[in-house]
């Protein structure tokens, strides 16, 4: 699993592939990213421009440790986008952040 400094921002590259992991550019794609074991919405859902390929920058603010007892606290980027008439694909992706103890 992907750890990153808290207060870091952070770049995921999404592309998009079908069932049949074939490439391909949805009608609409949108992202959100919570805190796993607090349920916390850090970044609500997001459009994005649709394309093969897109760059989700997750801002160092939404890295930002919740609870200062916490070494570490992970993060899920979900990742939304349609095709066709009536063709979603959901998937998401999970990162820690590690607590430095200097930050508050």
């Amino acid at each position: 699993m992907l750890t990153i400094r808290e207060e870091s921002r952070q770049v995921f590259r999404v592309e998009f592939v079908d069932e049949d992991r074939q490439r391909f550019i949805p009608d609409t794609a949108r992202y959100r990213l919570d805190d796993k074991d607090s349920g916390t919405v850090l970044v609500d859902w997001t459009t994005m421009t649709p394309a093969l390929t897109v760059d989700i920058t997750i801002p160092a603010s939404a890295n930002r440790i919740l609870n200062d007892c916490n070494r570490y606290e992970t993060r899920v980027l979900t990742i939304q986008s349609d095709y066709d008439t009536d063709q979603q694909l959901s998937d998401d992706e999970e990162y820690r952040v590690r607590n430095l103890s200097g930050f508050q």
